[in-house]
């Protein structure tokens, strides 16, 4: 530890990006490998606060280029699943069947919750508000706010295909991509094309999330609304409320060529609010197996923006409804 360029990087825990090896000639100490090292990506795999190892990669497939930023951002990210595949591997290798899976819930659990803001930001004339509740231990639903510029803030709501841990993972997968690509944002539609692409790529057939993407511009006082196969955004409007339905696929379910997303635009006035929920809401089954339904839903949540309740309150009367109807013998 400490000694070398690799021992360095462990000892610091710094992850280092080397685009040539005039920019550091730390690289020179590494000369003993069979090839000429041209540019280098390292990270320290950090697990409770220990190093158990770097990950480097050493020169780009693209023969003399060095590597991108971009490339080096989902360098880092893969990094951070070796350490999480190393947890995994530890508990399978110590704990018995049911103490693994204890553990892997817990382990998952925690993570989810570590990746949900803790907090709903203040933005400009808009109030945001954020509620979850899980069904079992872990689950595919999120939520994130991604703040763009000063101006825009991107509220994002997914839900990933399945129970569990693999659809935590993919959730997680998810939430990353998009935080790594926000710095260079350019539409709602070429963002949920590029997570499409990747998700297409890094996971299984099986495997897909749904997505709501509600875009605020404070300055403007608009939203723009994109959804991949995610439920309706429903929208509170002079005493109506409109359900917005753009046209888009679950992302990870089809190529790149073949996927394509619509976009809504519209100004936001005093008195307009908007629910933005994943299908644990709509699909809420009683004691004989009837699904709570979007038209429920629609009514409770107009009710409760006519009687002029906060966003919270109006959140509690939607959970409440939900409950006793889940407890009914219904018709």
């Amino acid at each position: 530890m400490g000694e070398g360029f690799i021992g360095e990087i462990a000892a610091r825990r710094e992850d280092v990006f080397v685009e040539s090896p005039a920019s550091d000639p730390r690289i020179a100490e590494l000369g003993s490998l069979m090839i000429p090292i041209r540019s280098l990506l390292a990270a320290p795999l950090v697990n409770d606060g220990k190093v158990s190892g770097v990950m480097c990669a050493v020169n780009s497939k693209n023969g003399s280029m060095p590597f991108t930023h971009e490339q080096f951002t989902r360098f880092k990210f893969i990094a951070s699943q070796v350490v999480l595949a190393q947890n995994i591997m530890r508990v399978y290798a110590t704990l018995s069947e049911q103490q693994r899976i204890g553990q892997e819930l817990t382990f998952a659990r925690n993570l989810q919750q570590s990746l949900i803001p803790q907090g709903s930001p203040v933005w400009g004339k808009f109030e945001i508000h954020a509620f979850t509740r899980a069904s079992k231990e872990v689950s595919g639903d999120f939520f994130d706010f991604v703040e763009i510029d000063k101006n825009r803030l991107l509220v994002v709501i997914g839900d990933a295909c399945g129970k569990g841990i693999p659809a935590c993972m993919i959730m997680a997968m998810t939430r990353a991509f998009i935080r790594a690509g926000i710095a260079r944002f350019t539409t709602l539609k070429n963002m949920l094309k590029e997570l499409n692409e990747n998700l297409y790529r890094d996971t299984s057939a099986e495997r897909y999330i749904t997505l709501g993407c509600c875009l605020i511009d404070k300055e403007e006082s608009t939203i723009e609304y994109a959804r991949a196969g995610h439920t309706p955004l429903l929208m509170y409007l002079r005493e109506h409320i409109r359900e917005i339905n753009p046209d888009g696929a679950g992302l990870g379910l089809l190529p790149g060529e073949l996927a394509d997303f619509d976009t809504l635009c519209t100004g936001i006035g005093p008195g307009t609010t908007m629910l933005m929920f994943t299908d644990g809401l709509n699909e809420a089954t009683n004691k004989k197996e009837e699904e709570y339904g979007i038209s429920r839903l629609t009514d409770i949540y107009s009710r409760s923006c006519q009687a002029g309740k906060t966003p919270n309150e109006v959140i509690q009367d939607i959970m409440d409804n939900i409950d006793q109807f889940s407890v009914s013998e219904g018709k």
